[in-house]
């Protein structure tokens, strides 16, 4: 199928516009996300802080599971988040989401990317998808001091899913602002290429009328854009031509008057010797007087 000029615009204009918000689509909803994630880092640490002093001021030796336990319920409203405190080399102290009985089962938590790295830099940070809890998680942890001088980890888990119904909210948002956009876009793109493609078939059908020996059209473009200078390099082809031809028609006009005054200015001796011809057939040549 072959597109026409205005199509080809309008499909490429159409192009770009789309290509324009699907890069800025993307960053924004990156950007967003990653906003969003690190302010409620902030402000779980924050709350990591509280429950750090806590831990150390409640003075708890490792030997009274029960305190543990009641001091990281206690602490899990406060924070809005689950609360588990460890000793040193990984084993749970305390759950604030695991009954008493419950603690024996829960896994060393020394292998954890956050607790490794509270471990070592005196604070730790970890988001990843919880495949028990099917949700993102976010944990952050911090080595406190327990009262016989060894070293605890509190850590606080919460789940993402307020961030991530936020973050769905925002990309709905972003999402239905870039439809809009590119509808706007695809209307001001089509009146343009509209305009454009207007403009060149003015120039078209000057130059094709032109072409057939209308030389009198012109343009009248007056504009600074390439149309507009295509428009009066028509006109001043047009001017050209109209002065060839006057000049053509000129000559055309010599020539035939040279040719009409030859004929005139020819006709009386040419008669004459037809004439002379005439008689000396007749005869007259036979005479030598005569001839």
């Amino acid at each position: 199928m072959k597109l026409g000029i205005r199509l080809k615009l309008f499909l490429l204009s159409l192009s770009l516009i789309a290509l324009s918000l699907g890069i800025s689509y993307g960053y924004l909803r990156q950007t967003l996300d990653a906003n969003q994630t690190l302010r409620i880092e902030q402000e779980l640490t924050q709350r990591l802080r509280l429950v750090a002093h806590a831990a150390e001021s409640a003075r708890l030796l490792p030997s009274e599971p029960r305190r543990w336990q009641e001091t990281a319920r206690s602490l899990a409203p406060l924070c809005a988040a689950r609360v588990t405190l460890l000793l040193q080399d990984g084993r749970p102290l305390a759950d604030s989401e695991v009954q008493d009985d419950g603690l024996a089962g829960l896994p060393n938590h020394l292998s954890r990317p956050e607790i490794a790295q509270a471990q070592k830099t005196g604070y730790g940070q970890s988001t990843r998808y919880s495949a028990t809890l099917r949700r993102r998680m976010m944990y952050v942890a911090m080595p406190f001091r327990q009262a016989d001088q060894g070293l605890g980890v509190a850590r606080l888990a919460m789940p993402l899913t307020a961030v991530d119904q936020a973050m769905s909210q925002l990309h709905l948002a972003l999402l239905v602002a870039a439809v809009l956009g590119l509808g706007v876009a695809t209307l001001m793109s089509s009146a343009a290429a509209h305009l454009a493609v207007r403009s060149l078939q003015k120039l078209i059908d000057i130059a094709h009328r032109m072409a057939q020996g209308d030389l009198r059209t012109r343009t009248g473009s007056a504009g600074q854009d390439e149309l507009g200078v295509l428009g009066r390099d028509l006109d001043s082809l047009a001017d050209t031509l109209s002065r060839a031809l006057t000049e053509l028609r000129r000559m055309e006009s010599l020539r035939r008057e040279f040719v009409a005054n030859a004929s005139h200015e020819l006709r009386t001796p040419i008669a004459a010797l037809l004439s002379a011809v005439e008689t000396l057939r007749a005869g007259a040549g036979k005479d030598p007087k005569a001839a």
